[in-house]
């Protein structure tokens, strides 16, 4: 294979390859620790990392145009763990619809919950939050490497 710039090659059939694949991401996370309550929904208020058309809303991130599947994963980070508390059930959202979740339990005072990544099909305005469940309480700690929502644009 030959290059002829950063973008296109000659292979070996003589056919030009382009390279057409464009990475758009983007990290959402919250400035502020937020109690955590059942069912509740984590205000994510800033992105961490972000390329792409993606923009927040309501405390989640709203899909823009030209994207139609996402690979999407998050975490739950929680101080103060309370010992009654047997699970954190951490959730993630398209809309009002459950697209994938992780149940995690634990016995100290800090847990993380979290969601391995999923591919779901999505379209402009759907909106991407991420759920924390749990009835004992505790305390959402801010920052992109204790709670986030990530998402991957496929295509």
């Amino acid at each position: 294979m030959t290059r002829i710039n950063e973008n296109a090659y000659i292979g070996e059939s003589g056919y030009k390859l382009k390279d057409i694949i464009t990475h758009e991401y983007c990290v959402a996370t919250t400035t502020y620790a937020q109690t955590i309550s059942s069912n509740y929904f984590v205000n994510l208020n800033q992105f961490d990392r972000k390329k792409g058309n993606f923009t927040l809303s309501n405390g989640g991130i709203k899909i823009g145009a030209g994207i139609h599947h996402i690979r999407v994963s998050g975490a739950v980070f929680i101080d103060g763990w309370p010992a009654s508390s047997y699970y954190l059930w951490t959730r993630i959202f398209k809309n009002n619809t459950c697209v994938s979740s992780m149940i995690n339990g634990g016995t100290s005072s800090y847990l993380t919950g979290s969601v391995p990544n999923t591919i779901i099909e999505v379209q402009e305005n759907d909106v991407i939050k991420i759920m924390a469940d749990c009835g004992g309480g505790g305390s959402i700690r801010a920052y992109g490497d204790n709670t986030w929502l990530c998402i991957e644009k496929i295509d």
